[in-house]
């Protein structure tokens, strides 16, 4: 019997700066993951992102592109917007590279894993055990592999505490990875609460780098 083949569907993006290690960029290209450098008229426009954005507009890549423990804790209380859902993220938890274990980048890029070396800004939805979806937003810059899982959402009439939970409501699936949130028009985060108050703890679900107190939740949602 003949082994059905998979057809990846190449996710093209923008880079200020392509990484140095380009064995890299040809395995993220084998991946799917296809990076091309802006050019300058491009660069102009986009970078540096001014120091304050409109409380209304969505965040910008810059936002993103710094570490993911950061990330991290600055997504408690932003809007995240996804079709007709708004709701304030309520909890997160980070996932760094090569020095995190827990992470699904630690053994380097896989056919799942290399969107985490992209660009920063960009979804990231992987299943698990067979059913349940996960929403994760790639962080830090190129070649520098991390992603921030989004666990918790406050939505006008409900709290989705758990990630499979917040991606059933919201129907989120693996078709929504690889959307550059700093530009689509459906699916991207905003402004939300100006300050929020959180709690660190260890990351749920992991038997690898369990030390990191890498999971931050708001209180009192």
């Amino acid at each position: 019997m003949k082994r059905k083949l998979t057809t990846i569907s190449p996710i093209v993006q923008k880079c200020t700066k392509l990484p140095l290690d380009q064995k890299l960029v040809s395995k993220l290209c084998k991946f799917g993951v296809v990076l091309q450098e802006e050019d300058e008229e491009v660069q102009t426009t986009i970078i540096p992102i001014p120091p304050v954005i409109s409380m209304e507009s969505r965040l910008p890549r810059g936002f993103f592109n710094r570490h993911v423990v950061t990330v991290a804790k600055d997504l408690l209380g932003k809007t995240l917007n996804f079709g007709s859902f708004q709701g304030l993220i309520t909890e997160t938890e980070a996932y760094g590279g090569l020095d995190d274990e827990a992470s699904h980048s630690y053994n380097g890029p896989t056919p799942r894993s290399a969107i985490m070396f992209g660009a920063p800004g960009y979804s990231y939805v992987y299943t698990i055990y067979g059913m349940y979806n996960c929403l994760n937003i790639v962080a830090d810059e190129v070649g520098t592999p991390s992603a921030v899982l989004i666990r918790g959402l406050k939505l006008q009439e409900v709290h989705l505490n758990g990630p499979g939970k917040l991606c059933k409501v919201l129907n989120i699936t693996r078709l929504h990875s690889g959307i550059n949130l700093a530009l689509d028009s459906n699916f991207y985060v905003s402004h939300g609460l100006k300050s929020v108050l959180y709690k660190s703890t260890p990351r749920i679900g992991i038997k690898k780098a369990v030390d990191k107190l890498w999971r931050f939740v708001m209180i009192d949602v």
